[in-house]
């Protein structure tokens, strides 16, 4: 995964001082006019003017009216350096200002001034981007930010900081792989900016850390709809704001394997930092991501310069974080240019460190699988595999946690609804009551007619809940009879290979196996990756087939198989009842090849699947008898077929000059292959 740039802090750091600007205090006049002065700062910061915005810093230090304001100039200071990555005068100022908070406690009551209570959020804040930015600490981060959220809450400084330190805490816990609370945060946040009609600056900041959040449990579904929400704003983009967007957006095509799209996208910022001579920060991340999407598109000539360019920057910098991805990416070339050793050398040199985030560990230890694999190192990669696992295994729980938490929160806010549309009207119904005495009885009609209704829709959800949980264990039931069915047939192919003299392929038939797991796993592939599970597996049967046989695919110009939908190892189970019951052990006549050839077509608005072989074709026992491949095929495309208009078919016969069998599989575009949801359900 290319390395995945926060969205808040650089852009909210800056932008934390200012929104409060038109609000009022009559006991400190001057207030309004300092956060005037800092929009000012900042907006010289965003044009990159650094240094004339910390000339005028000093001087309104020198007219600042008391210790208060003197130290939020420090604080704005601090975070001019932090944009620049000046870690060192960063602390600095930061240091200066806890220390005046220190000397200069706070009892947290009404007489504290408004600059005072601000200075003391804005510190919080500032503590916790740096943890979050500068040293990858998410746990310091979180627990600074939190306490920024309760003293804003306590001091009622207003609705426009809260919801920057949400976005902020919310990031946090993104990046601490804990996406549940950084959802339910960020859909706090923007709860509080659409109830005070915030500016569309602040959504491009919410938006983008929700669409980012989904992005790194791999609901791309769901992340490409907050994307293009985001892009909507991008008339309300600067600079920064837009280096994020294609940042992440290239992050997120990087994650569905889509690298040209990435590939446009971290051009496109590279070519936007032309215009920026000192965002050497921003340049090295972009850089970073540009070498790591060369390597997978086989141009790893391309990648090396910015690998060299981007680790000596993050060695003078001192960020362990992204020379730990560079060194992941020097993994993957040494793998793929076969210098296993120098691979596996390096794998050594730079364990995985304690409190790595999240998604950089799980990039590392799938390199160490396949590396390990590839070296004949088993054992190692299978404690590298179920690390892999533990890790997939807590984002799939987190999204289970997530998916929970939204129609919690989803409850509650029908909850409060439903709650003062009932007080509106029984306020409403006092008020008329001494005029209408007559519509009490229609009233109680009303009132009974309203709560039955309730409780009928209340049972028809429990029943809805409850039938959709049937129909999901009833499709795990049927999908996983996949599983030892075919570890039964790599199992048996392979003795009976050892029967006849073969040697026995260990190696291949761990892959075999490791991939068919894989395949049986999931309930829908593409044709592109299922056509190269069936190549893979197709050529392993080849090798005890010899000389004689021949495997061809066809695909027609107009085919995406990325695009194609279908049911996983479908095609290969029909490739495997036409070698096992068709070619294997067949005699064909004068001399001919044993032969297996797929065909991909547009027929309308479908596409057809085609499996032809030139072997004994179908016999009358294997006519009546279902075999299990056979049979999940059946009962899968049943189960799916029941929430679809245009249906998948499939089926197998004798080819009409009686040599072999063809098989087929006809797919619809469009076809959902979601198992039944409420939302589906309702309108039905």
């Amino acid at each position: 995964m290319t390395y995945c740039m926060r969205p808040n802090f650089l852009a909210l750091l800056l932008t934390a001082l200012c929104l409060a600007a038109c609000k009022k205090n009559q006991t400190d006049p001057y207030y309004n006019e300092c956060m005037q002065l800092m929009q000012t700062v900042q907006d010289s910061v965003k044009a990159g003017q650094i240094e004339w915005a910390l000339q005028q810093t000093d001087s309104l230090q020198a007219i600042a009216p008391d210790s208060n304001y003197y130290q939020l100039w420090n604080i704005v200071k601090s975070k001019v350096f932090f944009a620049k990555m000046n870690v060192d005068s960063f602390i600095k100022y930061n240091a200066t200002v806890a220390s005046f908070l220190q000397r200069n406690p706070t009892n947290n009551n009404s007489n504290t001034s408004q600059a005072r209570q601000l200075l003391q959020a804005e510190w919080l804040m500032g503590r916790g981007a740096y943890f979050a930015s500068m040293t990858a600490q998410m746990d310091s981060a979180i627990e600074y930010n939190l306490k920024a959220v309760k003293t804003i809450e306590r001091a009622g400084i207003g609705v426009d900081r809260r919801v920057l330190a949400l976005a902020n805490l919310a990031d946090c816990y993104r990046q601490n792989g804990q996406p549940d609370k950084s959802t339910i945060a960020y859909m706090k946040a923007l709860e509080l900016a659409d109830s005070a009609n915030m500016k569309p600056e602040t959504y491009i900041i919410i938006y983008e850390g929700i669409s980012t959040t989904y992005q790194c449990m791999h609901n791309f579904e769901e992340s490409n709809k907050w994307w293009e929400k985001t892009k909507q704003l991008m008339p309300h983009m600067n600079h920064t704001d837009k280096f994020f967007y294609y940042n992440n957006r290239g992050n997120d095509f990087y994650l569905q394997h889509k690298y040209k799209q990435a590939l446009s996208c971290f051009l496109t910022i590279d070519s936007m930092l032309v215009e920026m001579p000192d965002a050497d920060w921003e340049r090295a991340f972009a850089h970073a991501n540009l070498a790591d999407v060369y390597v997978h598109l086989g141009e790893t000539n391309k990648a090396w310069p910015y690998i060299n360019e981007t680790e000596e920057f993050f060695k003078k910098v001192g960020y362990a974080v992204p020379l730990f991805y560079l060194q992941t990416i020097k993994i993957d070339i040494a793998r793929r240019e076969g210098r296993l050793q120098e691979a596996l050398s390096l794998i050594n040199n730079n364990p995985i460190p304690q409190g790595m985030l999240p998604d950089q560990a799980l990039l590392r230890l799938k390199q160490m699988v396949l590396v390990q694999e590839a070296t004949g190192n088993f054992q190692a990669a299978l404690a590298s595999e179920r690390m892999l696992n533990h890790i997939t295994d807590s984002i799939n729980l987190q999204n289970e946690r997530l998916q929970l938490s939204t129609q919690l929160m989803q409850y509650e806010n029908d909850k409060v609804i439903m709650e003062k549309e009932q007080q509106l009207y029984s306020h409403k119904m006092r008020l008329r009551l001494s005029a209408v005495i007559v519509l009490l009885s229609m009233l109680a009609v009303a009132l009974m007619i309203i709560g039955w209704r309730s409780n009928m829709r209340r049972q028809k959800y429990k029943n809805l809940l409850t039938h959709q949980q049937i129909v999901r264990l009833r499709m795990d039931n049927i999908r996983n009879r996949i599983t030892p069915h075919f570890i039964y047939n790599a199992l048996n192919h392979e003795m009976l290979a050892q029967m006849h003299g073969h040697p026995v392929q260990l190696e291949s038939l761990t892959q075999l196996l490791r991939r068919g797991v894989e395949q049986a796993d999931m309930l829908q592939t593409t044709l592109k990756d299922e056509l190269e599970f069936v190549e893979y597996y197709v050529n392993i049967e080849a090798q005890a087939m010899r000389n004689d046989f021949e495997f061809i695919i066809n695909i027609a110009p107009e085919v995406d198989t990325q695009a194609v939908k279908l049911p996983s190892m479908t095609v290969q189970i029909f490739a495997e009842n036409a070698i096992k019951h068709g070619l294997r052990g067949f005699k064909t006549p004068d001399g001919e090849k044993r032969q297996l050839k797929i065909e991909v077509t547009r027929q309308n608005n479908n596409t057809l699947v085609e499996l032809f072989d030139n072997g004994r074709g179908l016999q009358t026992k294997e006519n009546k008898e279902q075999k299990t491949g056979m049979k999940v095929i059946r009962q899968t495309i049943q189960m799916l077929n029941e929430n679809n208009h245009g249906q998948i078919d499939f089926g197998f016969e004798s080819r009409s000059d009686g040599r072999g069998c063809r098989s087929w599989l006809l797919l619809p575009d469009n076809y959902d292959y979601s198992i039944i949801t409420p939302d589906k359900k309702s309108k039905q």
